[in-house]
């Protein structure tokens, strides 16, 4: 991704917008923020507990909303907020 932003963006000291959907754990918006440091990235994940119960992130997901007393929401409300902490933390 960040080759593809490189070839194609005319000037990367000026500032880009960044859309990344489907972030989940941030790590690609934490890599293109360390190359890219005037990005403005919107990192955008439609995550919920248990939205695939055959899928592996998601039940384990699942399992730690519900030992923590949260629903669904709750729990995607406080994952979107921890990533913005942490990219926010790192990039400022």
């Amino acid at each position: 991704v960040f080759r593809f932003i490189a070839t194609r963006a005319p000037d990367l000291q000026q500032p880009l917008r960044i859309v990344e959907v489907g972030t989940a754990f941030g790590g690609l918006a934490n890599y293109l923020l360390q190359r890219l440091p005037r990005a403005q990235l919107y990192a955008v994940d439609p995550f919920l507990s248990g939205y695939d119960p055959s899928d592996r992130h998601a039940h384990a997901m699942a399992a730690i909303a519900s030992k923590l007393g949260l629903n669904k929401t709750e729990l995607s409300v406080a994952w979107a907020s921890g990533m913005a902490y942490d990219l926010t933390a790192r990039h400022g």
